[in-house]
């Protein structure tokens, strides 16, 4: 009888177990520097609603992009990064680098670091780009305004407006027979247009382009900052039945 209890009791934790595990969910990163700090090479990658017995992730924090980046399994929608890999790191000044929370349905992110707040918590804030193929398809350009005004850019003779904090994703952008689009940015400063740059913007093919608008904190002007993005990822093969 003793042991037919044990055989129960097993029986019923199954289920259980089986629930945690779903709690868990991979969410693949990429992490970008959007000023370059020397100082923000890498990083510890941290669950808190993880069991404390649970490591964190050392990861490099890039001025570029390419496919490196850690991959987590989540049991919340927290993440912090640290300049430690012990977990009082999150609680101690000036170790805490950034907090993000991430949306439950996110699976694959670029997270831009920007400078944080003076005299905040973090050093650094994160800006989130959702980087699936669905929301950031190839060939596109993906543009955030991140400047306090609104700003209208023209891809050859396509216009495409921002409000501040806007982000648009330009699918399949105009192009010339050289394949490059011409480009024009205005910043609205003191009630008027003003110009703030012109370039070409070659065709980004089967790869992307993200394209951050921004105040520059000395001089207050208005620019352009970009970079250019590898291919999405092709999906994993289906298993064979």
């Amino acid at each position: 009888m003793r042991l037919l209890c044990i055989v129960f009791m097993l029986a019923g934790l199954v289920p259980g177990l089986r629930a945690q595990e779903a709690k868990t969910r991979q969410v693949s990163l990429r992490l970008l520097s959007f000023s370059g700090d020397p100082s923000l090479r890498e990083v510890f990658v941290h669950d808190p609603a993880a069991d404390p017995a649970v490591p964190a992730v050392a990861s490099k924090v890039q001025s570029y992009l390419n496919r490196e980046g850690p991959a987590l399994n989540l049991f919340g929608n927290t993440v912090a990064f640290t300049l430690k890999q012990d977990r009082d790191s999150m609680k101690r000044p000036g170790e805490l680098v950034a907090k993000v929370e991430l949306a439950p349905s996110l699976r694959s992110a670029i997270l831009v670091f920007l400078p944080g707040q003076p005299g905040g918590e973090t050093s650094h804030r994160i800006f989130v780009i959702d980087d699936s193929a669905k929301s950031f398809p190839a060939g596109s350009f993906h543009v955030t305004n991140l400047s306090p005004v609104p700003v209208k850019l023209t891809l050859e003779k396509q216009p495409y407006d921002f409000k501040p904090g806007a982000t648009l994703i330009i699918d399949k952008p105009p192009m010339a027979e050289n394949q490059h689009a011409r480009m024009q940015a205005f910043a609205f400063v003191s009630n008027e247009w003003r110009s703030i740059g012109t370039g070409l913007w070659p065709n980004p093919g089967v790869a992307r382009g993200v394209q951050l608008l921004y105040q520059e904190p000395v001089s207050g002007q208005i620019q352009l900052r970009a970079y250019d993005d590898v291919p999405v990822r092709p999906p994993a093969p289906a298993p064979r039945p």
